[in-house]
């Protein structure tokens, strides 16, 4: 049986919560974290692979970007990663099965529903994330 996809909104929703700029202290306390400082934007896709956690994509209104970072929990930094081989991507879907990162589907800055989907795995060469590649 297929996942549905208010499974996929639901997990989508988990991790948004969990990339939000506020973490939980020990003594369940809330502290600010670092801000995303590539520029506001909404509609970001997110997966997370291990502990390594991922985001890409996303408008500000008037742009579609086609950016992807991977983000370090413990230094609670961003770091660019190779871009998405397509035009801007938002409102998009992304999960994980087995180690593969999946994004894709959303809307693109024709406005229109985008049908492309990419894949790819937490391997690091010489410091770069290799980009997201057509299924």
């Amino acid at each position: 049986m297929k996942p549905s996809l208010d499974y996929f909104r639901m997990i989508r929703l988990i991790l948004c919560f969990y990339l939000l700029p506020f973490t939980a202290a020990a003594d369940g306390s809330w502290q600010q974290l670092n801000s995303f400082q590539y520029g506001a934007r909404a509609g970001m896709f997110y997966f997370q692979i291990g502990s390594k956690c991922f985001a890409g994509g996303g408008t500000n209104g008037s742009t579609f970007y086609n950016e992807f970072y991977e983000y370090f929990p413990a230094t609670d930094t961003w770091q660019p990663k190779a871009p998405l081989p397509m035009i801007g991507l938002a409102y998009g879907v992304g999960f994980a099965i087995n180690g593969k990162g999946y994004a894709g589907i959303g809307q693109g800055s024709n406005a229109s529903a985008g049908n492309a989907f990419l894949n790819t795995t937490p391997e690091v060469t010489h410091g770069h994330k290799r980009p997201l590649s057509p299924v």
